[in-house]
């Protein structure tokens, strides 16, 4: 049996690509690869330079026009091409919660024109969306979605008939399967860009705003040498130059973190690489970072506004996360914030009043996203009265969320003057891994 997993195209459409390629998705590959033939077809694969964050941002409109229709006949020439018996088209990383979410109306597109074509094979989808709408939604053209994470059961899904709403079943990060790459279409240039991995899946945090205590089915990591593992082999075998630490929260373990690097110094690794991290990532830890390869930190600040971050459950204060960005700077390390632009009870004035305390960050770069009440989180039933008012509370509306969809400022209050003003900040500012990546702005 041929089985092809799948990404459609979200990004090519925005004038961009991407260069992370779902980590759920690679691991169900090495799961199965050794019973079926298993590939992993990447809709987002390009070369060159990325879109800088405004432009994508701004080329939203993409979604809905010919560029769109471009890419998905594309995309769905390829997957045809392949012959599969059975495609499993991912629909959100349950690894990274808020990640690869954004594809969902094009996969739904994908799967439409691949029906059209004459596909009588088993179509499969797995991921954040069918975890968050469970029975709430049926996924048309589809055989079966799956609700949670499926490493120890994806076999028995792929192999059997059951169709409609499954629930998978998860393995501790502990015994997740290595992976080797090897099978995926087209074959990516990690030597050229960061390589991504994990050590733990899941997050101890509940932010308002974030899926991942739903769909995650709780916390796990890796034992420092299971990780360490895990590195020598991405290096060895994959020819990895560059690694990001991805786990939701790399230092918030921060005893575990320091192992870790403890090990890789034990073992001689050596390698650049970068991390996200909380506010209260201690000086101790930074420090060690600092001469074990770390290049920069990626910190979720969020909003510098202590009623706003009280709202949405942050767990920290402006002063902390100020606090937090002034260290990692004085570590000699690079700090890449998060900002999110609504927040209930904020308004438009007070975005403008914050942004030159923003801009006194004096971060190396700024990632701006549009914030989003996914379906079945704490902040979706807090503006569940706006999101109906909107029209983006039901489950095919809602799936079209994304933190570059200018569509959704609205809801917050908020007009396409203050986005700008914000990815500003972003366009003034050059990302730490520019060594690797190359940025333009193509608006």
């Amino acid at each position: 049996m041929k089985v092809v997993f799948a990404v459609a195209p979200y990004f090519r459409v925005l004038r961009s690509y991407n260069p992370r390629i779902s980590l759920m998705l690679q691991t169900l590959v090495e799961q199965v690869a050794p019973y079926h033939d298993t590939w992993l077809l990447n809709g987002d694969a390009g070369s060159g330079a990325l879109a800088d964050w405004m432009s994508i941002a701004l080329s939203w409109s993409r979604m809905e026009g010919p560029e769109a229709a471009n890419e998905v006949a594309r995309f769905v020439d390829d997957l045809w091409e392949q012959q599969p018996d059975v495609v499993v088209f991912g629909l959100g990383d349950l690894y990274l919660p808020t990640v690869e979410l954004h594809s969902a109306p094009l996969t739904l597109r994908a799967v439409r024109a691949l029906r059209a074509r004459g596909f009588l094979g088993r179509v499969v989808g797995v991921g954040t969306w069918p975890t968050l709408f469970g029975e709430a939604y049926n996924w048309p053209g589809f055989d079966a979605w799956v609700a949670g994470r499926c490493e120890a059961n994806i076999r028995d899904i792929l192999e059997g008939g059951a169709r409609g709403l499954l629930r998978g079943q998860s393995l501790d990060a502990e015994h997740l399967p290595t992976i080797r790459r090897g099978r995926v279409i087209p074959e990516p240039d990690y030597a050229n860009d960061y390589d991504y991995i994990l050590s733990s899946v899941g997050c101890v945090a509940r932010c308002a705003f974030c899926p991942s205590p739903m769909v995650t089915g709780g916390y796990s990591a890796m034992s420092p040498a299971r990780f360490v593992d895990a590195i020598e082999e991405r290096i060895a075998v994959c020819g990895a130059k560059r690694l990001y630490f991805a786990d939701m929260t790399f230092t918030r373990a921060a005893g575990r973190a320091r192992s870790i690097l403890h090990e890789m110094q034990r073992r001689h690794v050596t390698i650049p690489w970068c991390c996200e991290s909380t506010v209260d990532v201690p000086d101790a830890l930074l420090a060690e970072m600092a001469t074990s390869g770390c290049t920069h930190v990626k910190v979720g600040v969020e909003f510098l506004s202590d009623p706003a971050l009280q709202t949405m459950n942050k767990g920290q204060t402006v002063l902390a996360a100020r606090d937090a960005v002034r260290r990692i700077q004085a570590a000699g390390l690079g700090v890449v914030v998060y900002c999110m632009l609504g927040a209930p009870s904020t308004t438009e004035e007070d975005y403008w009043r914050a942004l030159p305390l923003w801009e006194a960050l004096e971060a190396s770069y700024y990632v701006v996203n549009i914030s989003c009440p996914y379906y079945g989180t704490p902040l979706y039933f807090r503006m569940a009265t706006e999101l109906m008012a909107h029209g983006w509370a039901t489950p095919d509306r809602n799936l079209w969320l994304s933190h570059v969809n200018t569509d959704v400022l609205p809801l917050w209050g908020l007009g396409l003057d203050v986005l700008k003003a914000y990815l500003q900040l972003s366009r003034r500012t050059t990302k730490e891994d520019s060594g690797c990546r190359t940025y333009e702005a193509k608006d």
